[in-house]
């Protein structure tokens, strides 16, 4: 497990449900600024309080957000903007 690794996974988890362009948004949704979303998608190590915001805005698995094993989303999520 590895900043970088958890930062790609944090990444793809906006663009699944924010788009490509989606990280202003989720970055106000969490309550944090734009340019502190893109250093954690950068590798910055995220503060657990928003690693949980993260988790239950979007629904993201917490053992495939730290390891990259298993279902990626919860099975019944309806969260964030482009929701399953």
């Amino acid at each position: 497990m590895t900043r970088q690794a958890i930062a790609a996974r944090v990444r793809q988890v906006r663009i699944d449900q924010y788009g490509e362009e989606g990280g202003p948004e989720l970055a106000g949704l969490l309550g944090i600024p734009g340019q502190t979303w893109a250093n954690y998608e950068d590798g910055v190590m995220i503060p657990v309080e928003v690693v949980l915001r993260l988790i239950d805005l979007t629904g993201v698995e917490p053992i495939w957000l730290l390891r990259g094993d298993g279902e990626k989303y919860r099975p019944t999520v309806g969260h964030g903007r482009l929701a399953r």
